[in-house]
């Protein structure tokens, strides 16, 4: 019994719960995402109608933070029995996949399906995507924002409302990708805060506060002060009551005892 209740817990998570009602526009709620922590926002809403940003309309191939390739893909469904007594022999299914250079993942995936009257059918296809009806065929019509992690795709809906068919666009984004924060690696850490990934900090061996800015040219003190010319002698460093001036290396001046 628990493990039938487990079986249909995760059913349940690949179905959107409530999506959106035959005749209607598909949208967000009816997309099945499969990665764990994605969510679907639609960053413009059904019909873009004039808009100048809808739809996306470059074919350039979109990567996410991870170096994987994202393109969407349509492939036939068998006939689909309809409530209304009619079955639908022309049903879509259109896929968000991901490739990372060995093997590709469906990511998320949506499909026609039955609209209100006999034989009508609410549809969904990749926006600006020169032939709809090849089988398999990829489309790169979309784009990555790095810093936030969102994936954002246009697509057009053709659906039976009211006794009309009506067909416009609209913009899907798919929350919940690595952020660059995220996937950057982290630099060395010091007491003037992170140097960062790139440069490498002044060496400060000795731990007196003071950098050795010649032995590695192309360092950064990061706010440390140069000119520590005995990086491991803490007590020689320009200034340090007691201690051999850095230019002339003379002997250290004793420190008188209290």
């Amino acid at each position: 019994m628990r493990r039938l209740i487990g079986i249909l817990l995760f059913a349940a998570g690949l179905v959107p719960i409530h999506a959106s009602d035959p005749g209607d526009p598909l949208d967000c709620s009816d997309w099945v995402l499969l990665e764990p922590g994605l969510s679907c926002v639609a960053l413009i809403p059904y019909p873009c109608e004039e808009s100048p940003w809808c739809p996306i309309s470059s074919d350039v191939t979109t990567t996410d933070n991870h170096g994987r390739f994202f393109q969407t893909r349509r492939f036939r469904l068998p006939p689909i029995p309809c409530p209304n007594g009619s079955t639908v022999f022309d049903a879509w299914r259109t896929e968000l996949v991901a490739f990372d250079g060995i093997s590709e993942s469906l990511v998320a995936y949506i499909e026609d399906r039955c609209g209100p009257i006999p034989f009508a059918i609410d549809r969904i296809w990749p926006d600006a995507t020169p032939d709809n009806n090849v089988e398999g065929e990829h489309f790169s019509y979309s784009r990555f924002n790095a810093v936030n992690g969102h994936l954002c795709a246009g697509f057009t809906n053709h659906s039976f409302s009211a006794g009309l068919y009506d067909s416009d666009s609209w913009i899907a984004c798919f929350e919940g990708f690595p952020t660059l924060a995220e996937t950057l690696p982290p630099g060395p850490e010091g007491p003037q805060g992170p140097p960062g990934p790139l440069i490498p900090a002044c060496p400060d061996a000795d731990g007196d506060a003071w950098a050795d800015c010649v032995t590695e040219p192309t360092c950064n003190p990061y706010g440390h002060p140069c000119g520590d010319c005995d990086d491991s002698n803490a007590a020689v460093f320009p200034g340090a009551p007691g201690s051999r001036d850095c230019e002339t290396m003379e002997e250290p001046i004793p420190i008188p005892s209290e």
